[in-house]
């Protein structure tokens, strides 16, 4: 009786190619890493406006907008739901809008 060989072995075995898999890959990250680095550029400048006055409902407005656009990025890239079925993007988009206008309503 004779062992053949793994397939698995030979596959760690074979350089990188590039592949348009590969490359979609590589930019889905770095999407995925701009994207990350606009939403923590917006946390922070949310963040300043809240903290720049003692009221901060002077900024509230713009606070509110930031929110929901980040809400957007996550909804789109984080999540995936940009090329899902529209009743789920547009279902979360509404979700963050409701809760944009709880949050105004009671500020």
């Amino acid at each position: 009786m004779s062992v053949q060989p793994s397939n698995k072995l030979s596959s760690l075995n074979t350089p990188f190619v590039r592949s348009p898999a590969n490359i979609l890959g590589l930019l889905s990250s770095y999407r995925n890493g701009l994207t990350l680095l606009v939403l923590l550029a917006l946390t922070t400048i949310s963040a300043m406006l809240g903290e720049l006055t003692p009221t901060s409902s002077d900024y509230a407005p713009l606070i509110l907008v930031i929110l929901v656009v980040k809400a957007q990025l996550i909804i789109d890239y984080f999540m995936q739901l940009k090329s899902s079925k529209p009743f789920w993007r547009y279902s979360m988009s509404a979700f963050a809008l409701v809760i944009a206008l709880i949050i105004w309503i009671c500020n």
